[in-house]
């Protein structure tokens, strides 16, 4: 069950750009499990728990406890993501965005199954079964959603979580074009 580095990576710059070096080294001194991540390359393969504690930390540690500032890695990973590899996203309809959700997400994990359902034109849901009942991984994955739906041109959208339950994540995805 593993996730690409990158994900890791953003997590790590967010904390640098928002609250500084000097606070991002204290955090990987008092969390030396992430010290992992800064050698590994880009595209290699991290542990899915590494991630999950890794965004529980970062919340707990630099946020309020209310998985906001995850939310705010989310928006910051998706726009890192549309800036460089996920450029041509840019130029398609919010509707193919969302029919080619499964492939995104396995370009990012190695765990889960991913299960887009077009509800509408402008509606669709997205399943992640076999996968993991973080609401830490649920919230970034929120705003990845709500950030690239919206770098295909989407206006107003947004995204709904369930509840995670028997490793299952699920969110609803609306937009007006």
């Amino acid at each position: 069950m593993q996730v690409k580095a990158r994900p890791f990576k953003a997590t790590l710059e967010f904390i640098e750009n928002r609250f500084g070096p000097a606070k991002l080294k204290t955090f990987l001194a008092e969390y030396s499990e992430f010290s992992i991540i800064n050698e590994t390359p880009d595209f290699d393969w991290l542990e899915l728990n590494l991630f999950i504690r890794l965004s529980e930390k970062t919340d707990s540690y630099f946020g309020f406890g209310d998985l906001s500032l995850l939310y705010e890695i989310g928006v910051f990973s998706a726009r890192q993501a549309f800036e460089k590899s996920h450029k041509l996203f840019k130029d398609i309809t919010p509707l193919n965005f969302v029919q080619s959700g499964p492939a995104l997400f396995a370009s990012y994990y190695r765990v889960g199954r991913p299960e887009f359902e077009v509800l509408t034109d402008r509606k669709a849901r997205l399943t992640i079964r076999d996968f993991c009942e973080s609401k830490a991984v649920s919230k970034r994955i929120a705003a990845w959603l709500k950030e690239g739906i919206t770098a295909a041109g989407a206006k107003h959208a947004s995204v709904a979580e369930s509840e995670p339950k028997d490793n299952t994540l699920s969110f609803c995805v609306e937009w007006e074009e």
